[in-house]
């Protein structure tokens, strides 16, 4: 006998097919979605790190030119030995400069403004250099633009650039006046209007230098290039330089191609504009390969077996029902009391926590097993941008796309998508919750867009003030070093003291930025730490050489507790002595005079422990949970007196961290405080 075709198991079996179906289709390309989205994540964390290193390195040939413009401001007759002298100064410093100059205006007297001619004066570049500076000033209609526009605002600008192979040169300019009358003016500014200083540089060693800066982004997509645009009329230019490397190409291998802004935008890309005045620059960083690999399917293929496997079973015991309607009849009867009790215990309990729940200004929702949400507060609504009614019954994964909801998770940041697709940052929090008979889940989710968007101000208000005080004070300290090292002549003695101190003061104020800065590429991810064997009796000595005369001042004796051989531990030897010189100085300067730092080594299992132990006053209980935050520094007077950051002891944590160590300290008033870093020790040699 043939079976019949049981019309309820044809029709359900079509919509669990189809449905499966769909359920794989979404995990398939969710999975795409996010693995694109963690690479271009990826892509943008490096391009910080490389566009601070870029305006960094920019920043210092700006400094050298303010110095030289400095430099010819604080003389009325510059001679020729006294220019190279400052020239071989500032050249060892700006590494990617190739040359320094000073054109002089030459004035017709017959003539009203402007004048006839540059004329170069000085000159100085780097060894293997050959500069024909001579063929870029050819005449006014090239450089009356560049003079007209430095009188207007005394901006460094770019004056021009020139190609080379697998480089190209760039000049900037910066105006030098004469005294100025007592009445300013456009025609008194013409008539101070002296010379014009000119610093030469190579783009293409700028973007290797912003390449070289370490980061763990780039090194986890496989690098990266740089691409220079000049962006002008022209609506798709071709690159004008092509970077993939932070060293050259060796002599003789091909030039990159060029390629059009279009190609080089069409892929995960993140684009910057250099700061400077005239450059009608673009610059591209974009990955040197593509994502490793496709993303994982595992939870498609789980889905779409799950489905299959649900609905063969779901067809099979409806198929087979048809004997049993009578025992059905009995259980589905049985079970509708069932749910009649649970949903007044459900009703009795919602009436205790819905006032709770409807106040609350962070969303809740409950969510079933499979993700499906069954309620949800008004606060969710403000958040997802819809109707509470709109809600319920959508798969959080929709809204929630970038966790992989349902599940047990503690505060994570993730975005929500509205339904105009707008994106609003947002963190959950899940945990399990007893439906009546079944488990589901518990969905906060608060809304931190504002916090976000207070972050990003914090860090553009850093980057900016760090670049605006770096430049003016890197000129500061340049001119006043020249003057402290007699560059420029003999000064008295009261006014060498006086230097000093600006000096002093001056490299207090450029730690500081660094410091801030440092804090920065922490919180970035930027520095990397460089593992090798260590010895720790070495690193301890490099330490103390490092602070010797700072504690020769403080009138403190630096002592070695070690012992033999010496304990060899894995980290990076640099960043290390950071840490230790930090952890001295701060014990030299809240000892007392007269007493002693002792720095010892030892190791302990598979450790290696180096302290540092002062004679101080010790550090105060309340403020000894504060000690490695930033920007902290205890509030009694006496510590006042100290100066510092409060930054030291947290990047030093940061540090220590990231060398999979520990940091701690032990204190006791009016005995001494003493600091201790654990780092794992070297693996032996095989």
């Amino acid at each position: 006998m043939r079976p019949r075709l049981h019309i309820p198991t044809l029709v359900l079996g079509i919509f669990g097919g189809l449905l499966t179906l769909y359920g794989f289709r979404h995990e398939w390309i969710a999975a795409q979605l996010q693995a694109s989205r963690a690479f271009d994540d990826q892509v943008e964390d490096g391009a910080q790190g490389v566009f601070l290193a870029l305006e960094r390195e920019l920043s210092a040939n700006l400094a050298s030119l303010n110095a030289l413009v400095a430099f010819h401001a604080g003389s009325e007759d510059v001679q020729e030995h006294e220019f190279q002298m400052f020239a071989r100064h500032s050249l060892r410093k700006a590494t990617t400069a190739r040359g320094l100059y000073q054109a002089d205006l030459v004035r017709d007297p017959d003539l009203a403004w402007p004048p006839v001619d540059l004329k170069i004066r000085f000159h100085a570049t780097v060894p293997g250099t050959q500069e024909a500076l001579a063929d870029r000033l050819n005449g006014p209609e090239t450089w009356r633009p560049l003079v007209e526009a430095l009188l207007q605002d005394d901006r460094a600008r770019l004056f021009g650039t020139t190609a080379s192979p697998d480089d190209l040169d760039m000049l900037v300019a910066l105006p030098i006046f004469g005294p100025l009358p007592s009445e300013d003016g456009p025609e008194a500014r013409q008539q101070a209007f002296r010379s014009v200083a000119l610093i030469g540089c190579s783009i293409g060693g700028i973007l290797r230098q912003a390449l070289a800066a370490p980061s763990r982004a780039l090194e986890s997509i496989g690098g990266a290039e740089l691409l220079l645009f000049e962006v002008d009329d022209e609506a798709d230019p071709l690159s004008l330089l092509r970077v993939a490397a932070p060293t050259p190409p060796p002599e003789g291998a091909p030039a990159r191609p060029a390629i059009r802004l279009t190609e080089a935008s069409a892929g995960p890309h993140v684009a910057h504009r250099p700061s400077l005045a005239g450059a009608r620059w673009l610059l591209i960083l974009r990955p040197l390969q593509p994502p490793a690999g496709p993303p994982s399917q595992t939870r498609a293929w789980i889905v779409l077996i799950a489905g299959i496997s649900i609905t063969t079973a779901t067809c099979l015991t409806i198929y087979s029902a048809g004997s049993r309607n009578r025992l059905v009849t009995q259980l589905v009867t049985a079970r509708t009391a069932q749910l009649e009790e649970a949903s007044r215990s459900l009703r009795a309990s919602e009436r205790r926590y819905r006032d709770i729940v409807e106040n609350s200004v962070e969303g809740i929702l409950t969510l079933s097993e499979d993700g499906a949400i069954l309620s949800a507060n008004p606060a969710a609504s403000r958040i997802f941008g819809c109707e509470v009614s709109a809600l319920l019954g959508r798969a959080v994964a929709d809204l929630l796309p970038g966790v992989g909801l349902p599940c047990t998770m503690d505060w994570t940041g993730t975005e929500a998508i509205r339904p105009d697709q707008a994106r609003v940052s947002v963190e959950v929090w899940s945990g399990p919750l007893q439906l009546v008979e079944q488990w589901g889940f518990l969905l906060v989710v608060r809304d931190i867009s504002e916090r976000r968007a207070v972050e990003r101000m914090k860090d553009e208000f850093v980057a900016t003030v760090s670049h605006e005080l770096r430049t003016p004070l890197t000129s500061i300290l340049g001119a006043l070093e020249m003057i402290k090292d007699g560059l420029l002549g003999p000064i008295p003695p009261s006014a060498a003291r006086m230097v000093t101190v600006a000096y002093d003061s001056g490299e207090h104020l450029l730690r500081i930025i660094n410091d801030i800065l440092d804090i920065e590429r922490m919180a970035a991810g930027v520095p990397t730490i460089r593992p090798q064997p260590v010895s720790a009796h070495e690193l301890i000595e490099r330490a103390i050489r490092t602070t010797r005369g700072f504690a020769d001042r403080h009138g403190v004796v630096l002592a070695r507790d070690l012992v033999e051989p010496s304990p060899i531990l894995l980290g990076d030897p640099e960043r290390l002595l950071q840490v230790l010189t930090n952890l001295i100085s701060n014990a030299v300067k809240f000892s007392t005079q007269g007493t002693q730092v002792v720095i010892g080594a030892r190791q302990v299992d598979q450790v290696v422990q180096i302290s540092v132990q002062d004679q101080g006053s010790g550090i105060d209980e309340s403020f000894r949970d504060r000690i490695f935050q930033p920007f902290s520094q205890g509030d009694s007077s006496d510590r006042r007196t100290k100066g510092g950051t409060g930054l030291g002891l947290s990047i030093s944590r940061a540090i220590v961290l990231a060398h999979q160590g520990q940091i701690w300290f032990e204190s006791q008033a009016n005995v001494g405080t003493t600091f201790t870093i654990a780092i794992p020790v070297a693996p032996p040699e095989t």
